[in-house]
């Protein structure tokens, strides 16, 4: 698994217990999104390095997509992207053989992605 470095930037005010905007995350791979309008086809699946607490549930996994038009997962999983981010709920634990169900997620940041 690659190691990834996400920094977020709305909610402005996002804190990781680290002490930054900035935590590191592991690509575990691209999974198919829900069958819904509105809805990415994939999202890149990552497990949180350091698990945090968000809303006041555990954030373990994240899923994460192109935040603009023309940019494409190759970009998410191989450079730097702006993304939109979910947290998996904490009942829920994705595989690479997952497909994402819009029950088992909630959006919850924009930010940027990188290798690292």
């Amino acid at each position: 698994m690659s190691k990834y470095e996400l920094q977020i930037s709305e909610p402005w005010d996002f804190e990781h217990p680290a002490g930054s905007n900035v935590f590191s995350a592991f690509g575990v791979g691209v999974i198919p999104g829900p069958d819904k309008p509105n809805y990415g086809k994939e999202f890149f699946l990552l497990n949180v390095e350091e698990p945090f607490e968000m809303e006041g549930e555990l954030v373990k996994q994240l899923i994460c997509a192109p935040r603009y038009e023309g940019d494409t997962m190759q970009m998410v999983t191989s450079s730097k992207c702006i993304v939109g981010i979910a947290r998996v709920k904490p009942q829920f634990q994705l595989g690479i053989s997952s497909s994402v169900n819009s029950e088992e997620f909630v959006y919850c940041a924009i930010g940027s992605i990188k290798v690292t």
